[in-house]
């Protein structure tokens, strides 16, 4: 499961398949990007948002499974409507990063997967613990993403901001 945390963001910025499974050189809390070099609150931030969103995500799983107690495909729609209100939830991170609509909304996008991946961790296993230690790792590798990062290009890459999009 850890894997996927470093896959699914080193992904973005990798020039080959190599760097998508690992690439810690653009990794250094101490040089964030997000917060400025300040190491305490890259590490503080993702544990905090590892912690509080999933006990939010257990929140809206269990007002979810009481919702569609008789309902044929439970399990599915509590992954889903769950995953979307998680996912939506980062819209407002357009205000806080001063980010453009189209990039935050790849982020909504790339958050919904990645709260069905947490949704699915835990209705399987039942443990918040487990989801709780992949999304903080997830924040982490995020957050500790230095300056290095931004000039490296995917191999994967199909949106160009400059397209006008």
């Amino acid at each position: 499961m850890i894997w996927y945390d470093f896959f699914a963001s080193f992904i973005q910025i990798a020039p080959d398949l190599k760097g998508a499974v690992w690439n810690l050189s653009v990794l250094n809390p101490a040089r964030s990007l997000f917060f400025y070099s300040n190491s305490a609150l890259v590490y503080l931030t993702s544990i905090n948002g590892g912690i509080l969103e999933v006990f939010e995500r257990y929140a809206f799983i269990v007002v979810l499974g009481l919702a569609f107690k008789s309902k044929k495909m439970r399990v599915e729609l509590i992954i889903l409507l769950s995953s979307l209100i998680f996912s939506l939830n980062h819209y407002v991170n357009i205000l806080s990063e001063q980010e453009s609509f189209m990039n935050t909304t790849f982020q909504v996008i790339d958050v919904f997967s990645f709260g069905c991946l947490l949704a699915i961790v835990y209705l399987y296993t039942g443990k918040s613990w487990l989801a709780m230690i992949i999304h903080t790792t997830w924040d982490f590798i995020i957050f500790a993403m230095t300056s290095d990062a931004l000039g490296m290009e995917s191999f994967l890459y199909v949106y160009d901001g400059s397209a006008g999009y």
